[in-house]
């Protein structure tokens, strides 16, 4: 029997043992990671968990792979009834309550043995809850992961182990503020890992309140309901909205029973565990977008927000998004490579990482710039499609939906500033507003990667020289560049130094395989003008119009017949300023 509950002295000594750790600053969701700390704990304090039933009458429902326990009794456990049941179930549940005597262990035994005799069926909030445990476990399934084991005793209701062919695995439907007050809250489910016994199992909110008081009189249940602290984005009310509220928490829950497969009994419950579950949630539940009220923690923080921050906090859940990026990058299937080598390396997150991603043929330093860089174009028009089109891949489906990520500033010209970025964290650079161009000499540990250039989508191409020229930015909106320490340990900083940019290319020398030569404008050229270049021998070789920032130039190294030029000197020029030469090399 896998024990769950703990006696009340035992809950006092693992909140002190267990500090910060329970107590930490969540939000709304799953409240795993606190179960599995709480029982790493116990383990090792040499704690022995014991069961505490509900002293309810239980029903149950079976679907293929999943026996799902639930109460039908006048008490804050039983699951929320709908219009649809109104008519039927809650009608005659109420009759037969108002017709037993006794205490309210007797009415709620008549209830459910008259609902029973009827053969009543199951609410429709139990009903959904099997549609969407079965649509989680085919899901996983079909991506090639192995399927946790069902059967064992019931957690929190006197129910004896599934005696069926192919047992099933274990759900409770019940009020989890009431059932583990120590993990409870406003929390959607709970998934008990198999530390003391081969099975897991899972509780789910039965109504989504939290607080949940019976009114003994009336029957009612009233309580807070569990709504997603979305800020800007659609706020769900998940008592109202019940049927979005299991569809997130089965996909959330489940994956975590199937992480249980590989890992059973962790030391470390690391950031693998919440961020991948939050991750799977757009995989089946697009729709709902729940993981959007996690994202401001991880944005609007990302210069000290690692992306392995531990459980159990907004930031672990906001840092989903690196799931999400990883399956628009790799396909559905990477997570069973990453937990199938988390088994086989003693649950070591970097390596597994790492493995995976050379599994691609790809390098994790450039997989992890590429993401952080993306980032950077998050909450701008144009970067995705809508967040209404659940069509589109995910991790690009909602980009231009979410918050926009913070910036730093380019230090004013003729000046420098140093940075710091901390272990898989990065930082984002765009010029100050109205700034003018300049060269911008990089030093440091950490690799710069150009974000967006003359209007093109995120990269993370590695710039390869220590100066370049500041884009120009009238409104200090254009992206600028990407410092992402792609250590998983080590912290990086960087120095930034800016310099006015007079009447010059860049680069310069140049080769004759350089692409294009940037030509910037000197301070207070009267716009536009024409640039023209002339070779050693006096032959116009280019007119070139302004860019339209109208400061700049761009030639590709082709004459006025769309000829590639030679190596060779040349001249560049504009009326009223004198001449400049630059020097193009064969290679």
């Amino acid at each position: 029997m896998i024990m769950r509950r703990l006696h009340p002295l035992q809950i006092i000594f693992l909140i002190a043992l267990l500090g910060g750790i329970i107590a930490s600053a969540f939000g709304e969701g799953c409240r795993t990671a606190a179960v599995m700390q709480r029982m790493i704990a116990a383990r090792k304090a040499g704690l022995s968990l014991r069961t505490t039933y509900l002293s309810l009458p239980s029903r149950t429902m079976y679907t293929s792979h999943f026996a799902i326990h639930y109460t039908m009794g006048r008490n804050v456990h039983r699951p929320r009834l709908t219009a649809v049941d109104s008519a039927g179930i809650l009608h005659l549940a109420d009759s037969i309550y108002a017709q037993a005597t006794g205490n309210a262990t007797l009415k709620d035994q008549a209830i459910n043995a008259g609902l029973d005799s009827l053969n009543a069926p199951d609410p429709v909030f139990v009903q959904k809850a099997g549609v969407y445990f079965e649509r989680a476990y085919a899901y996983d399934s079909a991506m090639g992961f192995t399927m946790p084991h069902g059967g064992g005793s019931d957690q929190y209701y006197a129910v004896p182990a599934d005696t069926a062919a192919i047992p099933r695995f274990i759900v409770d439907i019940g009020d989890i503020s009431t059932l583990d007050p120590v993990d409870g809250g406003a929390t959607y489910g709970l998934t008990f890992p198999p530390l003391q016994g081969p099975y897991a199992s899972i509780l789910l909110e039965n109504d989504f309140l939290y607080n949940a008081v019976l009114n003994t009189n009336t029957g009612k249940v009233t309580g807070t309901p569990i709504t997603t602290a979305s800020g800007s984005f659609d706020t769900h009310n998940y008592y109202v909205d019940w049927e979005m509220g299991i569809k997130v928490t089965a996909s959330h829950e489940f994956y975590h029973a199937v992480q249980y497969v590989y890992t059973p009994s962790p030391d470390v419950f690391h950031a693998w565990y919440e961020l991948s579950a939050v991750g799977m949630e757009e995989r089946l539940a697009p729709e709902i977008d729940d993981y959007l009220q996690y994202l401001p923690s991880v944005l609007l923080h990302h210069e000290t927000v690692s992306l392995l921050t531990p459980p159990e906090s907004n930031e672990n859940y906001g840092n989903a998004t690196f799931h999400q990026y990883l399956t628009y990058r790799f396909g559905n299937n990477f997570d069973v490579k990453v937990w199938t080598t988390l088994k086989n390396n003693g649950d070591d997150l970097p390596s597994a990482l790492t493995s995976m991603i050379t599994s691609y043929g790809a390098r994790w330093d450039s997989v992890y710039a590429s993401y952080t860089s993306a980032l950077a174009t998050a909450g701008r028009a144009g970067s995705a499609s809508t967040c209404a089109d659940s069509t589109s891949p995910i991790f690009l489906r909602d980009l231009h939906c979410w918050p926009q990520p913070s910036f730093d500033t380019l230090p004013a010209l003729n000046s420098s500033s140093t940075l710091n970025v901390p272990a898989l964290t990065f930082r984002l650079l765009k010029p100050s507003s109205g700034s003018k161009s300049g060269i911008i000499t990089l030093s440091g540990s950490v690799t710069p990667h150009l974000i967006m250039g003359s209007g093109s989508n995120f990269n993370a191409v590695s710039v390869t020289t220590s100066n370049f020229v500041q884009p120009p930015s009238p409104d200090g909106s254009a992206l600028f560049a990407n410092f992402s320490s792609t250590s998983f340990a080590q912290s990086g900083q960087f120095g930034i130094n800016a310099r006015v940019l007079n009447f010059s290319a860049i680069p310069d020398p140049a080769t004759v395989n350089s692409g294009s030569i940037y030509f910037s404008a000197p301070v207070g050229i009267a716009a536009p003008q024409t640039l023209t270049i002339v070779s050693e021998s006096g032959r116009e070789v280019a007119n070139l119009s302004m860019n339209a920032d109208n400061v700049s130039w761009t030639w590709n190294l082709k004459d006025l017949q769309n000829h590639a030029v030679q190596p060779g000197a040349y001249c560049y020029r504009i009326p009223g300023i004198q001449a400049k030469t630059l020097l193009i090399l064969p290679h």
